[in-house]
């Protein structure tokens, strides 16, 4: 367990959760599901970012994000320029603060 997040492999997941599951192009309905973000997709928004910073963004969004909202692109973004602002670059707080200019 690293940073308070348990990882396991996908059998022992299915162990655990049992039929629970829905398992990618499985067609059993389960209990749960699961919508995956890498530290790949916020190195997408915001390339500038080190890895260790983008997995504080997503650590971030895991932690603080709103559930009626959702995480989406949009909301990545915004939290990548909340926790490291880039005055150059602009972004979306910058964007709806009026101040975001186009290329």
């Amino acid at each position: 367990m690293a940073d308070g997040i348990e990882y396991m492999g996908l059998d022992e997941l299915k162990e655990k959760l049992g039929d629970q599951l829905i398992a990618g192009g499985d067609e059993a309905q389960g209990d749960w599901i699961t919508i995956k973000w890498h530290v790949d997709d916020v190195l997408d928004v915001r390339e500038d970012l080190t890895r260790e910073q983008a997995r504080e963004v997503l650590h971030t969004l895991k932690r603080d994000h709103d559930a009626e909202i959702g995480i989406n692109w949009d909301v990545i973004e915004a939290w990548a320029d909340n926790l490291y602002p880039d005055p150059e670059r602009g972004g979306l707080v910058a964007m709806l603060n009026g101040e975001h200019h186009d290329e």
